[in-house]
């Protein structure tokens, strides 16, 4: 058997409509900036995952929960995780780029579905701050976070009280029963 990425389950296996059967409190206004990450994309020819310059697998299942994935500049970027050890300054800074970017470009959160990704940006998003100067109060959600709240599942089902940056401002977004 082929081993799959979570995302690749959803996304070909369940599919997207028997997915959006199971929204019951869409995220409705919510603008995601999507992160893939660079080791789910590529090398595309071994990993066969979605197309590594213009993938939309991940934008798909965002806009199911109800809510918006928006364009961005430096979505496709590395977030500087493979670097970390070799330079953490520069990794750092790759990582505020980014940062600034979603944020720019008017988002309410960033959406990973890498694990390294998720830890770049959000439990290491202090020292980011540090290392650029500025300050990005960001929440990063990982994306089964994502689905389970438009699914109905509480903050705390979905684990949001272990991110390091708040993602409380999100709630906002979920559409009342």
């Amino acid at each position: 058997e082929k081993i799959k990425h979570l995302v690749q389950v959803l996304y070909n296996d369940i599919g997207l409509e028997r997915l959006r059967d199971e929204i019951k409190r869409p995220l409705d206004g919510l603008r995601v900036a999507v992160h893939y990450g660079c080791h789910v994309l590529r090398p595309s020819s071994t990993l066969k995952f979605d197309n590594a310059e213009n993938p939309k697998i991940l934008d798909d299942l965002v806009e199911i929960t109800g809510a918006k994935s928006i364009y961005w500049p430096l979505k496709l970027w590395c977030c500087g995780s493979p670097i970390l050890a070799i330079d953490k300054d520069l990794s750092l800074s790759i990582a505020g780029m980014k940062l600034k970017s979603a944020k720019e470009a008017g988002a309410d959160c960033i959406v990973t579905i890498c694990p390294s990704c998720q830890i770049q940006f959000d439990t290491l998003q202090p020292e980011i701050s540090r290392v650029t100067g500025e300050q990005y109060n960001m929440p990063v959600l990982l994306y089964p976070q994502l689905l389970g709240l438009a699914m109905g599942f509480s903050p705390e089902e979905v684990g949001l009280h272990l991110n390091r940056i708040s993602a409380e401002s999100l709630l906002k977004f979920q559409r009342k029963t």
